[in-house]
């Protein structure tokens, strides 16, 4: 059972299953941090925006974030270590739906199904806690191990997605993705298994 406490520190009530990953709220305190893993060259190649972050323009972002309800975001932890940013944007509590993200800063957590872990967590969080009804995505066509590790919590490729300009009037393929409340169930068990027989380390 994925279990939330007053401070939006979300993780899985088996001990142990997950290895030590949970998702804790961000704070003020991790914001040079999150700037130092976004402006790093292998999380920002496989982002909308690719350009250096500075420390004024993540001020201002920071700041926007607490005024705006549509947007929540959590830092990933392994054995309550910082090692990436998941994410929810677009939370329309009308339609029930919401758009995430997620990405590791720490090049020692990739490879190890900390990410996996992390998906599942968050994806548990939004049918369980948050009573949504759908969880979408979008990912640069190139990124292909992100697609892979999407796809492995249960996202499908939808149709129809767009074609992303950005600052530099170049353009990318985009993947939309998409997995809803009434698909999770099946998937949420397949992944308790696999988890459990490799756990994430």
């Amino acid at each position: 059972m994925v279990s939330a406490n007053h401070k939006l520190i979300i993780h899985y009530e088996s001990s142990g299953l997950f290895g030590g990953v949970a998702l804790r709220e961000l704070v003020a305190s991790d914001k040079e941090m999150v700037r130092q893993w976004r402006n790093s060259p292998k999380v920002a190649a496989h982002m909308f925006s690719q350009h250096e972050i500075g420390i004024e323009e993540h001020h201002r972002w920071f700041k926007a974030l607490a005024r705006d309800s549509t947007r929540r975001y959590w830092i990933i932890t392994y054995n309550k270590r910082p090692v990436g940013v998941i994410n929810l944007a677009k939370i329309d509590l009308d339609l029930r739906s919401a758009e995430f993200g997620i990405y590791l800063g720490e090049d020692d957590a990739r490879g190890k199904g900390i990410g996996t872990c992390a998906q599942f967590l968050l994806i548990e969080h939004v049918f369980s806690s948050m009573n949504l009804e759908r969880l979408t995505c979008e990912v640069l066509a190139h990124n292909e191990r992100a697609l892979e590790m999407y796809k492995s919590v249960g996202l499908r490729t939808a149709p129809n997605a767009p074609c992303y300009v950005n600052s530099d009037m170049r353009r990318f393929d985009v993947v939309h993705l998409t997995i809803s409340r009434k698909e999770w169930p099946e998937m949420r068990e397949l992944l308790i298994k696999r988890i459990g027989e490799k756990k994430c380390s």
